[in-house]
């Protein structure tokens, strides 16, 4: 007999921000189909006992009017009983910081221990298993995956794959937007690239721009020698111009910057956006001491959708500034 089955996993990457009502709401999942996931689980013992049955009365080893007689006996047998029929397991458990972890039937009994706010919350796990049905909810757990995971097993029972299906509207609840998964995939980039700008725009152009200052202080004034023509008092001086330019002598060192404010405003700009960008939630569960953080992060990805755009559109902005103030000439 065909059967049809659909898949029943999902992982939903980080940045994950679920708060204590979503813990509560994972758990009201879990209660509504404890009752279904026994039903079902009933309906494959009666089966399986009444396959035994057969089997016995197709080989001769029992009788017709003894039948109800050995379904009781199949069904308290100690190797039924150890069967996977016959589970029933379900926990919930918070991992903290320091490989310590708490652990109970539901997350509303493990938020009601007194941790205080010298704990944080760092991954979780929910499972039930009720006959053949095995349903996990896992975020960073002791196999360290920095994403929530949702497995259902197996995947051609309408019950699991109905669970299955209400695990995953409540992961859409908690899954970030796609951007925000691309804020934190590019983070290690965003990272690099704020090391390399520090290093050239406030170490290696300063370096450069000092050590040539001189000289190209020098080439501008053999260009305006040059262009009002030489006269012989002019003589001396455009040698000590051309000396100083081949050799590389820098005679004008200290006098007027080759940097200029418009340039330290942009490089600073282009650093605190960077720095902004690079500051990204991943996992964090608001309970103990996760509730101040996960208020927190929420309150600075709202700060970061604002002030983002807003530094990138007032750079543009940054030369008519300069300009107004007298500091440096407008882009043309």
């Amino acid at each position: 007999m065909a059967r049809l089955s659909f898949p029943t996993s999902r992982e939903i990457p980080c940045p994950l921000l679920i708060d204590e009502a979503q813990l509560e709401a994972l758990d009201g999942i879990i209660d509504r189909y404890e009752d279904p996931l026994r039903a079902t689980r009933e309906k494959d013992i009666d089966a399986a006992t009444e396959k035994m049955i057969q089997q016995r009365l197709m080989r001769g080893l029992l009788k017709p009017e003894a039948v109800d007689e050995a379904k009781k006996e199949i069904r308290q047998s100690a190797v039924f009983y150890s069967s996977r029929l016959q589970r029933e397991t379900r926990s919930a458990t918070i991992y903290l910081k320091g490989g310590k972890e708490v652990q109970a039937a539901r997350f509303s009994e493990v938020i009601s221990q007194p941790l205080g706010d010298e704990e944080t919350p760092v991954g979780l796990a929910s499972m039930l298993a009720i006959g053949r049905v095995t349903a996990r909810v896992r975020l960073n757990d002791r196999q360290w995956q920095s994403a929530l995971l949702i497995e259902v097993e197996p995947n051609d029972l309408e019950v699991a794959q109905t669970l299955f299906g209400t695990l995953n509207n409540w992961a859409s609840g908690v899954q970030a937007g796609k951007w925000a998964q691309k804020w934190l995939s590019l983070r290690p980039i965003v990272g690099a690239g704020l090391v390399f700008w520090l290093f050239v725009a406030f170490i290696f152009v300063p370096l450069m721009s000092w050590q040539l200052g001189g000289q190209r202080g020098s080439r501008i004034e053999a260009r305006k020698l040059l262009s009002k023509g030489l006269s012989h008092d002019d003589e001396l001086r455009a040698i000590e111009l051309i000396l100083a330019i081949e050799s590389r002598y820098d005679v004008t060192a200290g006098q007027a910057p080759v940097i200029t404010p418009r340039y330290w405003a942009y490089a600073t700009l282009c650093a605190l956006i960077l720095a902004i960008v690079l500051i990204c939630p991943s996992v964090c569960i608001g309970v103990w001491k996760g509730k101040q953080d996960i208020r927190r992060w929420r309150i600075w990805i709202k700060s970061v959708t604002v002030t983002v755009p807003l530094l990138v559109v007032s750079g543009a902005l940054v030369p008519w500034i300069l300009h107004w103030l007298g500091l440096s000439p407008p882009t043309p």
